[in-house]
């Protein structure tokens, strides 16, 4: 996916840490659904998904205005394997 990130608590606070209890939330634009159906890929992608940081934490990220795929999952209810 695009942009792959978590939002965790009643306020749905975006992580980009992964934890028990945080709900999967992913984005994908028009640009990069339309980059996965080529064969070959001559240029740099630069993603129209924009997130922004406060204190060095992510504090919102921005849908794009073309967006294609939204999709939040389940809460994380197990982790199997942390480099923490």
């Amino acid at each position: 996916m695009e942009c792959l990130f978590f939002e965790q608590g009643q306020d749905y606070k975006p992580t980009e840490h992964l934890s028990l209890g945080v709900t999967t939330m992913e984005y994908c634009s028009q640009e990069f659904y339309k980059l996965q159906m080529q064969e070959r890929v001559n240029e740099q992608f630069v993603s129209p998904i924009k997130k922004f940081y406060k204190d060095g934490e992510l504090f919102f990220v921005q849908k794009p205005k073309n967006l294609y795929h939204a999709h939040n999952g389940s809460s994380i209810n197990k982790l199997y394997k942390s480099k923490m």
